[in-house]
Order: C-alpha cells, then structure tokens, then sequence
C-alpha cells in the first residue's frame, strides 16, 4: 500500500486519485497522532462491501469456502444455464 501525507496528497491529488483508481490500490495519508486515512476506488470499496455481506452469514462463509478448496483441487463441474 502505497503512502502519503496530507501535504503530498493535498499537492498532487488528481494524479493519487487516478492512480488508485488505474490500479486498484489503496493510498495510506499519514496524519498525526496516528489518525490515518485509507483512500480507495469506489468500485474497492464496493466489492469489499459485498465480500464482507457475502461472508457475514457462517452458512454462506462455509458454502464459499467450500467451492474455493473444490476449484483449488480441480473439481469444477461445467453446467450450462439450460442445465439450471
């Protein structure tokens, strides 16, 4: 993750601002006392959002996890929307 402060932020936030969004990454501003801020994409946020919603039912988390140790192994079955 990428820093900054709150004066090179200031100075050059239309360039931080495209970057983040370009390349899908978060931007540290370092403030004092410890009270940073995390600037990201709408569209990270967004999917970050929906990650948290999906895993925040235990039943859903374990289904997820499941399906991803399957793929991991190769265990994929391919159904067509017709097969639905």
């Amino acid at each position: 993750m990428k820093t900054a402060t709150v004066t090179g932020f200031r100075d050059n936030i239309k360039d931080y601002l495209e970057e983040i969004i370009d390349n899908h990454e978060e931007l540290l501003i370092s403030r004092a006392k410890n009270k940073n801020v995390v600037v990201l994409s709408q569209e990270d946020y967004e999917a970050m959002r929906e990650t948290a919603y999906l895993l925040s039912s235990s039943a859903n988390a374990k289904r997820i996890n499941d399906s991803l140790k399957q793929f991991e192994k190769g265990k994929l079955v391919k159904k067509s929307l017709k097969d639905l």
